[in-house]
């Protein structure tokens, strides 16, 4: 009997230490989750504009620059809480980057998609004009 209560308490604490994990909860400082998987796709796409021009013939690193300045610009985004908040999701939690980076891919991958059916709905539209 006792054996069979030190094993039920064993359980129960188990589950107890288990179910007691801490939130974490983001600063405010650091920009929202989703605006973040936001900004990261769009940064990720003026990369491939920015290589692609760059293939075309070399830039300037300031041109680069520019892009970002625009971009955060734009958005009302400030630099120094973008850097702020990107040092907070990839240095606190391993698991979390993860997370944001496969949203990312995801996000990429979506708005590739878009793209491709904006395409055939133009190739579409061309190709009936066209008879």
């Amino acid at each position: 009997m006792k054996r069979a209560f030190f094993i039920l308490l064993s359980l129960l604490c188990l589950v107890v230490s288990c179910s007691r994990q801490k939130v974490q909860r983001v600063p405010d400082y650091v920009i929202e989750r989703d605006s973040m998987v936001d900004i990261l796709a769009d940064l990720h796409v003026i990369e491939g504009i920015i290589a692609y021009e760059n293939s075309l013939k070399p830039a300037t690193p300031k041109y680069a620059t520019k892009y970002y300045s625009c971009y955060f610009e734009m958005n009302n985004i400030n630099r120094h809480r973008f850097d702020t908040s990107l040092v907070y999701y990839y240095s606190n939690y391993e698991d979390i980057a993860k997370n944001l980076n496969d949203e990312v891919i995801i996000r990429l991958m979506k708005m590739e998609g878009d793209l491709q059916s904006a395409s055939q709905v133009v190739d579409e539209a061309a190709g009936a004009d066209s008879e």
